[in-house]
């Protein structure tokens, strides 16, 4: 046009202009919006200035707002969460308590989980961040992806749709081809997950049918659980699919973990499955697999499910070969019966015990109040004020009120106060001061329970446990056989001690051999204890000597994990007078004793140090710890 001579025209137009070539370029036109550089129809009304709120939006109190921003519909963001400038927020995302935001987009259906933080990041439809995962300036996550606890987006990084970052994974370099999936189906105990994330109901169904069919199909197989909503839910759809694969399905409704594990073997099933709400992870629920001794798959059995489950290689029953559902209802009833028989019933009820329950879930206070009351126990049970009664509470939630249950067993002059989580087999304990007895503290007191029982001189502890309870063994004439951390092995160990009875067979579940994972026994237990000796608790917790035990996590990638242990072989800090590698490397010395142990489940070391005095105590994990980060190779993620 040029050559032709042809007249070149040109014009000033006033409007906005916006050339979004690159991502950069996507996140300021976002920002020009809320800026009103240009003019754009938003689905909400300015409430205030730069304040864009739509319909059915849930801001908890104590979430700082910084303008501008804009919050689309259906979304939640729980207390102690800030929501920073020029931050766009998509309809129904869910961000926990004490989430971080700034200049950031996020699509539809984003999960950010508590102390997550995103700084100038584009988050795409269905990503979750899990607990303290961060995504810094310039990084975009693709649809559906799942950055795990406590990783990192570096600045600048692209995670192409449906990935998986690992647990505190740095992650410098994008991330394209394959997917991160989770190392393993199983964690320490168990499948977890959240509903609808990990764990979707047609994955439940699936893991149900596979159970079934790695158990024999036809079998008998029991299934329980607790009264949350998710569990509920999954109850079914694990039902489903054990009947879809043939297994005779005994329901026995909502109960507990120590019920579970006793109707499996009373009831002569191949295995069972008990589903919970998660208290140490809000929001999670878990898939329990026994076998039909009542404990925990083992390792190897895990994986076979697991390669089963992931293949999808199992067949589903022939129509005329459907599995049938048969449900016994208040099976609680009997578990109640079996531990009632090995208490001195008058001695309790003469001891008339005064006992606060700190919030019970709703099916745990059905079943432990009239148990109590039956006991001639008075009960107060205690709820935050303001709270109702929940099927899930956070593990946050005892912690922030134990203050305000201490003070009310001292007020109520209450002997005893506990709080047990949702599946019955953990439990803190109150003295009536007030006095907090948790951790090995509470396990060195189930060890004095079981020493002075006279039904065994053994006990189990694993590896990681204080030699405190040696030193109670030593005194009750007793002795400690050391396992595994690993759940599994723990319970192997007991169940060797208790099969030895000659009252039981083989495959008999003895609920008062298992007081370490069964809270409900062990609480009855300890109130038989005091009943009969006419002590209180702070009495009785006067024989248990001192406590010096540490514990620290250190992350580590999971490729140097190998190679951290094998040079602490080489290179352990000290001349240990002996070294265990029973579980992880432990270390003994003259003054205490060192465990460094891989966990399984996360890019990190556990380290324990125990000594004759605290200070002793915390140099020795100190020292290890400092020893595990210096044989990382820093140049590796």
């Amino acid at each position: 046009l040029l050559e032709k001579g042809e007249p070149l025209f040109g014009c000033v137009l006033s409007g906005y202009w916006c050339d979004i070539g690159s991502l950069e370029q996507y996140r300021y036109a976002h920002y020009d919006i809320l800026d009103k550089k240009v003019k754009v129809k938003l689905p909400a009304e300015e409430e205030e200035e730069g304040v864009w709120i739509a319909e059915d939006v849930y801001i908890a109190p104590g979430v700082r707002l910084m303008p501008p921003f804009f919050i689309n519909k259906g979304t939640y963001i729980d207390t102690k969460s800030s929501i920073g400038e020029y931050t766009v927020l998509g309809s129904y995302n869910h961000l926990s308590e004490k989430v971080s935001t700034k200049r950031s987009i996020t699509w539809s259906r984003v999960t950010l989980q508590k102390n997550s933080i995103i700084r100038g990041s584009v988050l795409a439809g269905g990503v979750r961040m899990e607990t303290g995962s961060a995504a810094y300036e310039g990084a975009v996550v693709g649809d559906g992806s799942i950055i795990e606890r406590k990783a990192t987006i570096k600045p600048g990084i692209k995670i192409w749709p449906y990935k998986r970052i690992e647990s505190g994974a740095v992650v410098n370099s994008n991330l394209i081809w394959g997917n991160q999936f989770r190392r393993s189906l199983f964690g320490v105990d168990g499948v977890r997950g959240e509903l609808n994330g990990d764990l979707t109901l047609e994955n439940a169904l699936r893991m149900g049918s596979a159970f079934a069919f790695m158990l024999g199909g036809a079998v008998p197989v029991v299934i329980g659980g607790d009264t949350w909503g998710p569990s509920q839910l999954l109850r079914k759809a694990v039902t489903v699919g054990l009947l879809a694969g043939g297994a005779e399905v005994i329901d026995i409704g909502e109960t507990i973990a120590p019920v579970m594990r006793i109707a499996v073997t009373s009831l002569q099933a191949e295995g069972g499955i008990y589903i919970h709400s998660c208290s140490s992870n809000y929001g999670y629920s878990a898939i329990r697999f026994f076998d039909k001794e009542g404990l925990n798959l083992p390792h190897s059995r895990e994986r076979n499910l697991e390669q089963l489950y992931l293949r999808d290689d199992f067949p589903r029953a022939r129509k005329d070969k459907l599995g049938y559902l048969k449900v016994i209802n208040d099976y609680n009833k009997i578990y109640a019966q079996t531990i009632l028989k090995d208490l001195s019933l008058q001695s309790i009820k003469e001891a008339n015990f005064s006992l606060l329950v700190a919030f019970p879930p709703p099916h745990l206070q059905n079943f432990l109040v009239p148990l109590l009351q039956e006991l001639n126990c008075n009960l107060i049970v205690y709820y935050p004020p303001a709270r109702t009664k929940l099927a899930c509470w956070k593990e946050d939630d005892f912690y922030c009120h134990k203050n305000e249950i201490a003070h009310g067993i001292v007020r109520g002059e209450v002997d005893l106060g506990f709080w047990m989580d949702p599946s019955a087999e953990k439990m803190v304990l109150f003295d009536e001061e007030g006095n907090e007895i948790s951790g090995e503290l509470y396990q060195a007191l189930l060890s004095l329970l079981i020493l002075q029982s006279g039904k065994t001189p053994m006990l189990v502890q694993p590896i990681s446990a204080s030699w405190i309870h040696e030193e109670l063994a030593r005194k009750n004439r007793g002795i400690v056989l050391r396992s595994k951390t690993f759940p599994r092995h723990f319970q192997e160990k007991i169940k060797e001690i208790t099969k030895n009875s000659a009252t039981l067979d083989s495959r008999s579940y003895l609920p008062t051999g298992f007081l370490q994972i069964d809270a409900v026994t062990s609480l009855l237990k300890i109130l038989n204890a005091l009943a009969q000796g006419g002590k209180s608790l702070s009495t009785f917790l006067k024989e248990i000597p001192g406590i010096n035990l540490r514990q620290k996590e250190i992350a580590c990638p999971w490729g140097q994990k190998g190679r951290v242990m094998r040079r602490l072989i080489q290179e352990g800090p000290g001349k240990a007078e002996k070294v265990e590698m029973i579980d992880g490397l432990k270390f003994y010395y003259p003054d205490g004793w060192a465990l460094v142990l891989p966990d399984p489940e996360k890019p990190s070391y556990r380290i324990y140090g125990e000594g004759f005095t605290e200070e002793i105590a915390e140099s020795l994990t100190d020292i290890f710890a400092e020893k595990v980060k210096s044989l990382q190779d820093p140049g590796t993620d």
